[in-house]
Order: structure tokens, then C-alpha cells, then sequence
């Protein structure tokens, strides 16, 4: 793209009127006037619409941290805590299987298995651990 920067007023941004046309040798035609295309007027309902969105991103940041959400979260992290409780005592039913064997590759299943039921377990207390932070936040202060 050619750009005659003889035309270009730099203390007004340019806007650009039309495509390149045969008469004007691939050069866009630039003109610092406004063209009636870069006008724009809402109406009465878009006007509302937009103070509406705008009091909407305003609202209090309380309302989002209210005791409702504390209980849904409690409840996400409940059931979460479950499954991980699930997942361990299939772990802990596999270990029981392979305590007799004393095979190598019994063996390093064993140890896979032992840190797979050390990380559920780390997740479980992490778990905890948040439920007790939002169970905190969520009872009223005394």
C-alpha cells in the first residue's frame, strides 16, 4: 500500500472516504473533515440501556460475597471433598490388593499408588481448609 505522506496532516487523525479508484493511482484519498459516517446518536432506549449496564458494573462488591454464595461454595466444596474421599479408598482397596506381592512390578505400583493417595490427601486438607475459611466468613460476627 502506497501512502503519500505529502497529504497527511498529522494534528488531525485522518479519516479515509473511499477505496482506492483508477483516477487516484492507488493512493487513499484522506480528508481531515468529518464525514457524516463518523457521527453517531443513540436513541432514548440505548441511552437507558447503557446508564442501566453502567449501574450494573457498579454494583457492590458485598452483593457478590453474600452468605448465599458462601453456601454454594460450601456445598461445591463438599461434594468435592467426597469424591476425594471416593477416589482414596479405591486407591487404599488397590494397596490391600498388592500388600502379598512382593514382585518388583507390584512393587512400583505400590509406590504409584502411595503418591497418588499422598496427593488426594493433600487436596482433602486443602479442601478443608477452605471450608473452614468460608464457613468463617459466612457466619455472622458475634
Amino acid at each position: 500500500m502506497k501512502i503519500d505522506s505529502h497529504n497527511i496532516n498529522i494534528n488531525k487523525p485522518p479519516t479515509i472516504e473511499a477505496a482506492p479508484s483508477g483516477n487516484n493511482n492507488g493512493y487513499w484519498t484522506l480528508n481531515d473533515a468529518p464525514s457524516p459516517s463518523s457521527t453517531v446518536t443513540l436513541s432514548d432506549e440505548g441511552k437507558q440501556r447503557s446508564k442501566d449496564y453502567g449501574q450494573t458494573l457498579k454494583q457492590p462488591i458485598d452483593e457478590a460475597n453474600s452468605p448465599d454464595k458462601a453456601k454454594k461454595e460450601g456445598d461445591m466444596l463438599d461434594e468435592q471433598m467426597e469424591e476425594i474421599k471416593e477416589k482414596m479408598t479405591e486407591l487404599q482397596q488397590q494397596i490391600s490388593a498388592l500388600a502379598g506381592d512382593n514382585s518388583e512390578e507390584a512393587q512400583n505400583q505400590l509406590k504409584l499408588l502411595n503418591s497418588q493417595l499422598m496427593g488426594l490427601s493433600a487436596q482433602l486438607i486443602e479442601l478443608a481448609s477452605q471450608k473452614i475459611l468460608k464457613d468463617k466468613q459466612g457466619s455472622p460476627a458475634k
